[in-house]
């Protein structure tokens, strides 16, 4: 069980490059790639008191990408 939990946690993932932006979201195993130029707009949307912020990404093709505000970003 630990390892099945371990695997499908493990194929989620959002990286940020100079280049371009790439995620998967979990369990999915369909993963996305957009350069910057894919980048239509980013919206900010303050959190409350006991809530991160979060930075939305809107590309080009109507998907978005969530990232919130949790001390690593």
């Amino acid at each position: 069980m630990s390892i099945t939990s371990f695997y499908v946690a493990s194929q989620s993932y959002k990286l940020l490059s100079e280049d371009s932006l790439s995620y998967s979201t979990l369990l999915s195993l369909k993963e996305y790639t957009y350069s910057w130029e894919d980048v239509e707009k980013i919206n900010y949307y303050e959190g409350d008191d006991d809530e991160f912020s979060e930075y939305v990404f809107v590309f080009s093709d109507g998907n978005s990408l969530s990232l919130s505000e949790n001390g690593y970003i």
